[in-house]
């Protein structure tokens, strides 16, 4: 009996050791020149905490916060989507604008691998230029 019940506490510590590390949290900071939509969210121009939440059930979210104003918004990843180029290229968002700018995409630093955003975009904003914001380590607190 002390076996089954020392074999079960031990497993259940090496899962919370594993959900521990796999909760990871990378913060990074990018300076928004312009006023943007995040998903459903319209969001004003500043500086903003960019924080990717991987949960422990592999999916990651992100969360956006205006240090100007303290507020933070959800935003949920679409898809992910590869691109071998943004393999040399530092982290950075991508917003698509023509008559207001929208939340596409979030690519890590050095990596080929980035996350695309749901937009409700209008037909016209489908042929919107690109603009990308670059993001640095740490967060502004």
């Amino acid at each position: 009996m002390k076996k089954v019940i020392s074999a079960s506490l031990f497993a259940a510590a090496a899962m919370f050791a594993v959900g521990s590390v796999s909760a990871q949290t990378i913060d990074l900071r990018a300076d928004i020149p312009f006023a943007f939509h995040a998903g459903k969210n319209a969001l004003p121009a500043g500086q903003y905490t960019v924080k990717q939440v991987n949960g422990m059930s592999g999916v990651s979210h992100y969360v956006l916060r205006d240090q100007g104003t303290g507020n933070a918004v959800l935003v949920l990843p679409n898809s992910r989507v590869m691109d071998p180029k943004h393999a040399y290229k530092p982290a950075q968002m991508v917003f698509l604008c023509r008559e207001r700018c929208v939340l596409s995409q979030i690519w890590g630093g050095g990596s080929d691998v980035g996350i695309r955003f749901r937009q409700d975009l209008t037909p016209r904003e489908k042929e919107a230029k690109q603009v990308a914001i670059l993001l640095t380590s740490g967060s502004a607190q």
